[in-house]
């Protein structure tokens, strides 16, 4: 059964690794023909990951937390913020394939 998701991503000083596989994860979640989101979530990263989602992903949903705050925290932060049936925590280094969706609905 296929339903809305929320996907999201708790980063912390990982610009190259979103620069690597977040295209990815749009791809996935473009195939998967189902209403989503992505949420990344900043735990106090020091590099220019947040200038890198505000130029070149302005449909990212992006929080910030005031600190580094550590990765449960960060989950949940995403989590409570989430709109949408489904949730996928993805860590940063995750590049998913095309068709990743189209397998995952059964589950």
């Amino acid at each position: 059964m296929q339903k809305s998701v929320s996907i999201i991503i708790p980063n912390y000083n990982g610009k190259h690794l979103l620069e690597q596989y977040l295209p990815s994860v749009f791809a996935a979640a473009q195939n998967a023909n189902t209403q989503f989101e992505v949420i990344v979530i900043d735990d106090g990263s020091k590099d220019d990951s947040i200038n890198f989602l505000k130029e070149q992903y302005k449909n990212v949903k992006l929080l910030i937390n005031d600190k580094n705050r550590g990765f449960s925290y960060t989950c949940n932060h995403g989590i409570r913020e989430a709109k949408y049936d489904l949730i996928l925590l993805l860590n940063s280094d995750v590049k998913l394939t095309s068709d990743y969706f189209e397998h995952q609905w059964k589950y």
